[in-house]
């Protein structure tokens, strides 16, 4: 480490040269103090004050040689020593170096000390200037990334452990109002509600899962009390913990947007598809009534063209019920993705009329396949949405017959055990990937052994499962690729039947 310096005097050699001058001026001082002021003697103490002031200005090198200087100096300049004495006496002479020697190692520790003195001096300094270079930098970090939160067009609010709202931008102070902005999340809050406006309970607020369970909300949709506005304004909420160093939770984070314009665009949307379903549905069921004129018209025909006709007459009926099937799906997929619940239409059922029915009307589209009922019993009645099981059952016979096509069986198998009715339907088609099944259900997912060769829109699957699971079932899938697929639905019987997992009657 260099020592400090003026600009003008950082050159080596200029080093040794000063030290020498100024060692012989403190020399020439303490000779005249000796000589002429014995009263006021320094005895050398300033000598030894100029090599620590060389070793702080110029370096070690330069302060061990005057030092050196100091000591030939003091004893053979300032303080001769006893030669003009005839004998010299080995005492003297002995005495003599003896000084020499002491004034020499204090001038050299004087020297290191001083050294030592101003690098950590300057140690001191650097860390000194580091440590206000990193206040500095974290500063200018600290404004900046305010600044970005700032300028945030999602609404960011920090808790502290007790819930308590500890910092906000400007975009939450616009949502939340005056009002609501020293307000803490307690039992009584009642800013947030579920999109049908049932008020949070307390344990549901995201934030408090998040603190209380350590739980990361992502994309939750509800309704948020606005002060300045007075009214619900739809929102997309996540939160998550925020964790100290030792994992302990300190505070939580939560960052919501308005999502009103959001609403706005899906409402439309579904005024466009009721509509649209509507609209289409008149000319289908047009289409169906009169194929099954047609059909009563075609039994007055002779064979071999009655047949015929009837075959033909049933498969555009088929058809006609297909496209109101997937009519249908598509409302309920985009009711579902509005995050609304599907309203049933709850009615006892007998499923297996129902299941007779459907495999009667798709047998008609393939001459390939042969749908074959499997079950004990003449009759089991369920508490479900005839309408929208028949679109499910539909649905997967449809996907069996779709991914099996070689041909083949598919089987529909019914059978009750305890308060549970349980439908497989199977097929020995294409199969799905071992590494695809944990997605199946997905929307929008399709296995990759048919993406890119049979066409589909990756919705069925999945409006199947919501269809079921509103039933209060289930909905499992088992498949071998290359050997065929099984899905199984369960439907709890009348004594559990509409009630919803989770849900309350």
């Amino acid at each position: 480490m260099q020592p400090w310096q003026p600009s003008a005097l950082r050159r080596p050699t200029f080093g040794y040269v000063a030290a020498a001058v100024v060692i012989a001026l403190s020399a020439g001082l303490t000779y005249l103090s000796e000589h002429y002021l014995p009263p006021f003697t320094f005895h050398g103490m300033l000598a030894f004050l100029a090599i620590l002031g060389i070793a702080v200005l110029w370096g070690l090198a330069p302060a061990l040689l005057s030092a050196g200087l100091n000591a030939l100096l003091l004893n053979f300049v300032v303080t001769r020593p006893n030669l003009d004495v005839a004998p010299v006496s080995l005492s003297a002479v002995a005495a003599d170096s003896l000084m020499f020697l002491l004034t020499l190692c204090f001038g050299l520790v004087t020297a290191v000390v001083g050294y030592l003195l101003e690098a950590r001096r300057r140690e001191l300094l650097e860390e000194r200037a580091e440590r206000m270079r990193a206040h500095a930098e974290a500063r200018a970090e600290r404004d900046h990334f305010q600044q970005i939160i700032e300028l945030l067009p999602e609404a960011l609010i920090l808790y502290n452990d007790a819930a308590e709202r500890v910092s906000l931008n400007r975009a939450a102070a616009t949502l939340l109002g005056p009002d609501l902005l020293s307000h803490a999340i307690d039992p009584t809050y009642q800013a947030l509600r579920h999109l049908n406006g049932k008020l949070y309970a307390y344990d549901e607020v995201p934030i408090i899962r998040s603190l209380r369970r350590g739980e990361v909300m992502v994309g939750e949709q509800l309704l948020l009390r606005s002060t300045p506005e007075g009214a619900d304004i739809p929102i997309l909420l996540s939160s998550a913990p925020l964790h100290a160093a030792d994992g302990t939770t300190r505070g939580g984070m939560v960052v919501f947007q308005d999502i009103s314009t959001m609403k706005k665009l899906e409402q439309q949307r579904d005024r466009v598809l009721a509509i649209v379903a509507h609209d289409l549905r008149n000319p289908l069921t047009s289409i169906s009534g009169m194929a099954q004129l047609l059909q009563l018209h075609a039994e007055r025909l002779e064979e071999p063209v009655r047949e015929r006709f009837a075959h033909s007459l049933k498969t555009i009926e088929t058809a006609a019920r297909g496209m109101a099937t997937q009519i249908g799906d598509l409302l309920d997929f985009a009711q579902a993705q509005t995050g609304r619940k599907v309203d049933l239409a709850l009615e006892p059922t007998d499923v297996i009329a129902l299941l007779r029915g459907v495999l009667a009307q798709h047998q008609l589209s393939t001459d390939e396949h042969t749908l074959e009922l499997r079950t004990a019993e003449d009759s089991i009645v369920a508490l479900v949405d005839a309408r929208r099981l028949e679109r499910a059952v539909a649905n997967l016979v449809v996907n069996a017959i779709k991914y099996s096509p070689e041909g083949g069986p598919v089987v529909v198998a019914v059978a009750q055990g305890g308060e549970w009715l349980n439908i497989q339907v199977s097929d020995r088609g294409l199969g799905i990937p071992s590494a695809d099944l944990p997605r199946i259900f997905e929307q929008y997912f399709r296995a990759g052994n048919v993406a890119a060769t049979i066409p589909g829109t990756g919705i069925g699957l999945a409006g199947v499962r919501h269809m079921i699971e509103r039933h209060g079932g289930t909905v499992a899938i088992e498949s071998t690729e290359g050997e065929g697929t099984t899905v199984t639905i369960r439907l709890p019987l009348p004594e559990d039947a509409g009630k919803p997992r989770g849900e309350e009657r």
